[in-house]
C-alpha cells in the first residue's frame, strides 16, 4: 500500500529543529521550509526495527561486522554503479564529520580548498576552523541553468591541494552530467589535486537526470576521491547520525580508517544501524513513494512560482528537495527573509551560501503539500504587500 505523505505531522515536544529554532520569531503557526530534513514519515520498517530493538532492556556495546559495511557496498553498488567493495567502506557518523576529517588528513594548515560556490555552509566553516583557505569558484547561469565555469576552476586548482564537489549540488540542485565532472578530473590530475564529494543528495534525482560518482570517471579519481554518502537524505534519518566514506585508494583508507576510529566518528550507535538495515533492505518501495511525491511537489511548487510569482527566478532542480530562489528583481531583496519571517515563513537565507547571495533563499519542499502551498502562498502575500507600497 502507497504511504501517505499528506497528513501533516506534529513535531512539538520532539526538538525538531526545522521547527523550534526560529519559533519566537516565526510566531504560532509557522511554515518552516529551510533546514534539510523532510516533515514526512519514514519508512514504517525502519520505525517497526528500532521499536523492536528498542523494546530490548539492554543497550551496551556493540561492534558491527562485515554485512554492515556489504549493506552501504550493496546499495549504492545497485543503485549507482560505484563499484565499491566492503574494504572501501568506512563507517561515519555524519558527511560533514567525514568531510572535516578528510581535510585535515589529506592537507595541511594554510592550504587551498576549492569549492563550488554558492557553497552549502558547513563546508566554509569546515575549512575555515581547519584553518585552511577557501577558494570559492562560481557556478555561472547560463540562463538555463547552473554550470561551472571551467576557465575559473582551473585558475583556482592550480594552487589547491583539495577540491570539495558537493554533487547533487546544494543549494542549486544541479547534477553535474558526466560530461562535466570527467573534466573536473581532467583538471584534478593535471594539478595533482584530491577530491572530496559529498554525495549525500545522490539517490534523490529526478526523471531525466542520471547521478555519476566521480570517483568512476577516471583512473585518477579512483585513487583520489574520498566519497561521502548516507541514508539519512534519502530515508530522513538525519537525527540518527549515520554515514559512510568510500575511498578505494588503501594508503588513503587506511590512513583515513585510523583517524576515523580516534576521534571517535566510526563509532556508530546500535539504532542507527538498525535503521540503515531496514532502510537498505526492506524500503524500496517508500523510497519510490517518497520520490514520486516530492516529484510531485517539485512541479507544484513550479507552478505556482511561473504563474504567481513572477519576479522570482528559478531552475526546477535536478536533484535534491530544494528551490534555490532568485529574487533580485524584487525591491530590498535581501530584507526579505524578515518579512517571511513575519509571516510564519522561515527558509535559508542566500548570504548562509555566499555574501553575494543575499537576494537568494533556499525552500525545501519535501513536507506536506498543503504546507508547502500554505509557504507558497504567504510569500506571495510578502511580495504583494511589497509591491504596493
Amino acid at each position: 500500500m502507497k504511504q501517505d505523505f499528506n497528513q501533516k505531522i506534529d513535531r512539538s515536544n520532539t526538538e525538531a529543529a526545522k521547527w523550534e529554532r526560529y519559533r519566537k520569531a516565526a510566531g504560532s503557526n509557522p511554515v518552516p521550509l529551510w533546514l534539510a530534513d523532510m516533515d514526512l514519515p519514514c519508512s514504517s520498517t525502519v520505525r517497526d526495527a528500532l521499536i523492536r530493538r528498542a523494546e530490548h532492556p539492554v543497550y551496551g556495546y556493540t561492534d558491527r561486522d562485515a554485512s554492515y559495511y556489504r549493506l552501504f557496498a550493496d546499495w549504492f553498488n545497485g543503485q549507482h554503479h560505484y563499484r565499491v567493495t566492503e574494504e572501501d567502506v568506512i563507517l561515519s557518523t555524519g558527511v560533514m564529520y567525514s568531510i572535516t576529517c578528510a581535510i585535515r588528513l589529506f592537507s595541511r594548515e594554510g592550504d587551498k580548498v576549492v569549492v563550488l560556490s554558492p557553497a552549502y555552509a558547513p563546508f566554509i566553516h569546515a575549512v575555515s576552523c581547519s584553518r585552511r583557505r577557501l577558494c570559492r569558484s562560481r557556478l555561472r547561469d547560463t540562463g538555463k541553468r547552473y554550470e561551472i565555469d571551467f576557465c575559473d576552476l582551473e585558475e583556482k586548482l592550480k594552487t589547491a591541494k583539495l577540491f570539495l564537489l558537493c554533487n547533487p549540488h546544494n543549494p542549486t540542485g544541479r547534477v553535474f552530467t558526466a560530461e562535466e565532472l570527467g573534466k573536473v578530473a581532467v583538471l584534478c590530475e593535471r594539478y595533482g589535486v584530491r577530491i572530496i564529494s559529498d554525495e549525500i543528495h545522490c539517490d534523490i534525482t529526478y526523471p531525466g537526470t542520471c547521478f555519476t560518482p566521480i570517483m568512476n570517471v577516471n583512473a585518477w579519481t579512483r585513487e583520489n576521491t574520498i566519497a561521502c554518502v548516507s541514508p539519512t537524505k534519502t530515508f530522513n534519518l538525519a537525527g540518527l547520525k549515520i554515514s559512510a566514506v568510500f575511498i578505494k585508494n588503501r594508503e588513503m583508507n587506511e590512513l583515513f580508517r585510523k583517524e576515523a576510529a580516534a576521534v571517535g566518528i566510526s563509532s556508530i550507535n546500535l539504532f542507527a544501524m538498525c535503521a540503515v538495515k531496514a532502510a537498505y533492505t526492506e524500503s524500496s518501495a517508500w523510497r519510490q513513494d517518497v520520490m514520486e511525491y516530492l516529484a510531485g511537489n517539485r512541479q507544484t511548487a513550479a507552478v505556482f512560482l511561473r504563474e504567481r510569482l513572477h519576479e522570482i527566478a528559478f531552475y526546477q532542480p535536478e536533484g535534491t528537495y530544494f528551490y534555490w530562489l532568485d529574487c533580485s528583481r524584487v525591491k530590498d531583496a535581501p530584507s526579505l527573509g524578515e518579512q517571511f519571517l513575519k509571516h510564519g515563513l522561515i527558509l535559508s537565507r542566500g548570504e548562509e551560501f555566499s555574501e553575494d547571495c543575499r537576494a537568494f533563499y533556499r525552500l525545501n519542499f519535501a513536507c506536506p503539500k498543503s504546507m508547502l502551498e500554505d509557504g507558497l502562498r504567504r510569500m506571495e502575500t510578502v511580495l504583494r504587500n511589497i509591491t504596493e507600497l
